[in-house]
């Protein structure tokens, strides 16, 4: 990947290109307080994310590293980032209610009743 020494600004995504690789440029858009790393084909016209990396939030972090130490933290509200900007429609894997997260892909299963 090359990284570009002075990113410019996306028209379209309103975040820094930070590096082109492959007909793909990456680019950093802010999201509250952390980023989203998306790359976006060159000749696409529209513009559409071609892969997408959500960085968690400082608070999802903060919950997951008191976690991995053996603390029980009570569920952040929202419960995950995912989970606010669905408006509490979908939950991910790193969701921070331990219920959530344990039956997030039961319904996947064949022997589910969904």
């Amino acid at each position: 990947m090359n990284l570009i020494e002075n990113p410019r600004t996306d028209p379209l995504w309103q975040g820094l290109v930070i590096a082109h690789e492959s007909g793909c440029r990456w680019i950093a858009v802010p999201m509250l307080v952390n980023h989203r790393l998306v790359c976006v084909h060159d000749d696409d016209p529209h513009g559409c994310a071609a892969y997408g990396w959500c960085y968690r939030t400082t608070a999802e972090a903060a919950w997951e590293r008191r976690r991995v130490l053996g603390e029980a933290p009570p569920p952040l509200n929202p419960c995950c980032l995912l989970a606010h900007t669905s408006s509490g429609q979908a939950h991910d894997a790193r969701c921070t209610d331990e219920f959530r997260r344990i039956t997030l892909h039961l319904p996947d299963h064949p022997w589910s009743s969904r």
